[in-house]
């Protein structure tokens, strides 16, 4: 690629926050089961609450945001749910891998890959918007990590359009080709 280096190394560094974000939530989904499951699961509960490092009080608790029904995904009577965290872990580790193929491969194949990280980090933030409102609404509290994850989002969307240099419409067109 023959552009500008830097917004393709720092798509790279995004992505590795973000995995790092993600892997904390899923982490947090099975240490709630794990609470959940315990004899005394309340007392279980608030001592995982009390040390999570999102947990700083007032409206903020990733514990209470993970404990929603949008934040898993249902795999099935007595099985236990998937965290979505764990399904952002793959999404950013596949921005990484396009942002890293950006980095090396040919013009071409770098404005691909970066319309191709646009797209995702459109439809991330679509999802995220709708999660940021089911956070607000239904559970009103906020998850620290999760909106780091929309601010990641957010970057990679700048980032892959100011990389792409085709502006928005631009990059998002470049899809189809």
């Amino acid at each position: 690629c023959t552009m500008n280096k830097l917004p393709l190394a720092l798509l790279i560094a995004v992505s590795i926050v973000g995995i790092g974000l993600a892997t904390y939530l899923t982490t947090t989904h099975f240490q709630i089961l794990e609470a959940e499951a315990a004899t005394n699961s309340l007392d279980a509960l608030k001592d995982l609450k009390a040390k999570s490092i999102c947990d700083v009080g007032g409206k903020t608790s990733c514990v209470d945001v993970s404990r929603c029904k949008w934040a898993k995904i249902s795999l099935g009577e007595g099985r236990p749910a998937l965290p979505l965290s764990a399904l952002v872990i793959g999404f950013y580790a596949t921005t990484g891998l396009l942002a890293f193929l950006a980095l090396i491969g040919d013009d071409r194949r770098c404005k691909a890959a970066l319309s191709l990280i646009a797209g995702l980090a459109a439809l991330a933030l679509l999802d995220g918007l709708f999660l940021v409102y089911i956070q607000a609404v239904e559970v009103k509290s906020w998850c620290l990590f999760c909106l780091g994850i929309d601010a990641a989002n957010v970057a990679l969307l700048v980032l892959s359009v100011v990389a792409h240099g085709g502006g928005l419409k631009g990059t998002l067109k470049h899809i189809k080709s």
